[in-house]
């Protein structure tokens, strides 16, 4: 069942399922089709997850944010199909979710790097790899699309893994660097995302969709958004339960996906909703561990503020919103006091901005362009274009 699974995630993005080949440098890979870029110090880090199989392997490549040149001296081959990823400062690491063999990948990274380099990258070993040739693998559930970084939950620090295919939520420790088996199904450890409503179908994937996990910063519950509900998911940390799924179905009725979601610290969420071309604003400070879990949650909606073509992810920082369009090639910006639009920003050249990074202490936004192999460069203070780092 599971292997199969896997052949239909990597179907659905529409590439072939052979192994990559190992890797061959030529001396011209750049970027290639990257899911995102995380600030680290004056250096950005970039997963390439070389999706359409152009090239031999995906990559980590670096990007110097001090003059925007992309660094690649730094590149170093990994598996194809990275999801969205996480970077852990404190133990220098990087988390990447793993399509091609559903499995969490983990890194280091040192600044100053080895070999004369400014910043290198390099694998970590794990006590059980998911396989003997990836040793840096930690077996997940089907089809991992994104993780976070969770400091405060029953295992202590630990990685949680959004599994698509499956709809469950793999708990991955950071001290053991092992995955904590959640789920009574032999073949899979992640806690499947169930309501009271379908509680009976745990053999079944009624979470498929799982997308984003996001953490609340007050209540610290993560919430796992979804491409194909309107439910979005709780799960608490202290006891690794599901807590709670919020339906947005009364505001949405048949139209589905939620897709980024942010929270600015003061009791209100902001969720992207694909189908309804929306944000929707809501209350997140009444969503609390009351000790029933599984519980069926009708939002308490605040604002829903109309969108522009195909809305992806969202950003809250230096006071504003930050919401990239895949349908329009564009970043709209809102006040977050007021919700009003302070900018329309569109791309220049870059296309399927899949990713909104904001470096306040620099000045500047950037966009990871997955389609068009490059991320633009936006200033901060002007919202005017920049450059294209490609």
């Amino acid at each position: 069942m599971k292997k199969w699974l896997s052949l239909i995630g990597i179907a659905l993005c529409a590439v072939s399922c052979e192994e990559a080949p190992v890797y061959q440098s030529t001396g011209t890979e750049r970027l290639n089709h990257p899911v995102g870029m995380a600030i680290v110090g004056s250096y950005g880090i970039v997963v390439n997850s070389n999706i359409t199989l152009g090239q031999n392997s995906g990559g980590l490549i670096a990007i110097d944010l001090s003059s925007d040149q992309l660094l690649l001296e730094t590149l170093i081959p990994i598996p194809s199909f990275g999801g969205h990823f996480v970077v852990d400062s404190g133990m220098q690491r990087i988390y990447i979710p793993d399509k091609e063999n559903d499995a969490l990948l983990v890194y280091k990274y040192d600044i100053p790097g080895s070999g004369g380099l400014p910043i290198s990258f390099s694998k970590v070993s794990v006590p059980s790899p998911i396989e003997p040739g990836i040793s840096n693998g930690i077996e997940v559930d089907e089809n991992p699309s994104s993780a976070v970084l969770v400091s405060d939950s029953l295992l202590g620090e630990v990685v949680m893994v959004a599994n698509q295919l499956t709809g469950s939520v793999s708990v991955i420790s950071t001290n053991t660097l092992t995955a904590t088996d959640l789920d009574a199904h032999a073949d899979y450890n992640g806690r499947r995302l169930l309501t009271a409503l379908n509680f009976t179908q745990e053999k079944k994937f009624p979470g498929q969709g799982a997308y984003r996990l996001v953490q609340e910063p007050s209540t610290k519950l993560v919430y796992v958004t979804s491409t194909s509900s309107n439910v979005v998911y709780v799960v608490d940390p202290s006891d690794l339960g599901i807590e709670a799924a919020i339906d947005f179905s009364s505001l949405a009725g048949s139209l589905r996906g939620t897709r980024g979601l942010a929270f600015d610290g003061l009791g209100k969420g902001y969720i992207i909703h694909k189908g309804l071309k929306s944000m929707i604003v809501f209350d997140s400070s009444s969503i609390v561990n009351n000790g029933a879990n599984y519980e069926l949650v009708t939002p308490s909606i605040i604002s829903v503020v109309g969108l522009g073509q195909d809305p992806e992810d969202i950003v809250i920082d230096s006071g504003l919103i930050f919401v990239s369009h895949l349908g329009e090639e564009s970043v709209y910006v809102y006040s977050l006091s007021t919700l009003a639009l302070q900018a329309k920003v569109f791309l220049q050249e870059g296309a399927d901005p899949l990713q909104v990074i904001v470096d306040s202490g620099n000045g500047r936004f950037y966009t990871s362009n997955f389609f068009s192999n490059s991320f633009s460069v936006f200033d901060l203070g002007s919202y005017l274009f920049v450059k294209d780092i490609e």
